[in-house]
């Protein structure tokens, strides 16, 4: 009626009668057919990934190890060492950069 709220009209078109045994053996066999697709497709996926693993790490090792050290050192002496032909003369042209106490008990400035 009016002051259930409807909940009569809900119960009456969920309400269904208890599955056959013919109707639950259906079922169960399209639920273990579902499980045993997805099984399937989750060792594709996993079959594909460990390829893709294989592949990158037989990549990384053809690379030289050290080819990223090198990589940095170049870039370190091309920025750092462009205007200089030796460290004497970076370290003269950043000389007005470096503090130094003439006498010990000074301090650092």
């Amino acid at each position: 009626g009016m002051l259930d709220n409807g909940a009569e009209a809900a119960k009456a078109r969920t309400a269904r009668k208890p599955l056959t045994e013919e109707e639950k053996q259906a079922r169960l066999r399209e639920m273990q057919q579902n499980a045993d697709d997805h099984d399937e497709h989750r060792i594709k996926r996993m079959k594909v990934a460990e390829e893709r693993l294989a592949a990158m790490e037989k990549k990384e090792a053809v690379r030289p190890a050290d080819d990223e050290a090198q990589f940095q050192s170049k870039l370190n002496a091309d920025t750092f060492m462009s205007s200089a032909s030796s460290v004497s003369d970076r370290l003269a042209q950043r000389k007005h950069y470096r503090q130094r106490a003439v006498d010990e008990s000074a301090g650092f400035l």
